[in-house]
């Protein structure tokens, strides 16, 4: 398990998913998505940390926190969507969830 960049991670999606969507700028900045740390734990699986803001004419919400899994099936979120309200706690579990899956598909 290693910590990797999130150009890292862009590329990894990219060699997985030639013709995904996920990470194109258009899509980030309709979902008001950020892509933070990133973990790589095999070749073909990684775990990350995203947040996305809701935002209205009246007012932006909170920026809420979710883990991540890019494997060879594309992205999925673990857990809850926006699970977590603290970016640390959200990081601590996508490096708990990296180092478990060493050499192991989940």
């Amino acid at each position: 398990m290693k910590k990797v960049s999130k150009d890292t991670l862009r590329r990894a999606y990219k060699r997985l998913h030639p013709d995904g969507r996920w990470f194109e700028k258009g899509a980030m900045r309709f979902f008001n998505t950020h892509v933070h740390t990133a973990f790589q734990a095999t070749p073909d699986l990684y775990f990350f940390v995203s947040s996305e803001q809701y935002t209205s004419p009246h007012g932006n919400g909170l920026r809420k926190y979710s883990v991540r899994r890019l494997d060879t099936d594309g992205v999925e979120t673990i857990g809850q969507f926006q699970q977590f309200d603290i970016i640390e706690h959200a990081e601590n579990a996508a490096e708990r969830l990296a180092k478990n899956a060493k050499g192991a598909k989940l």
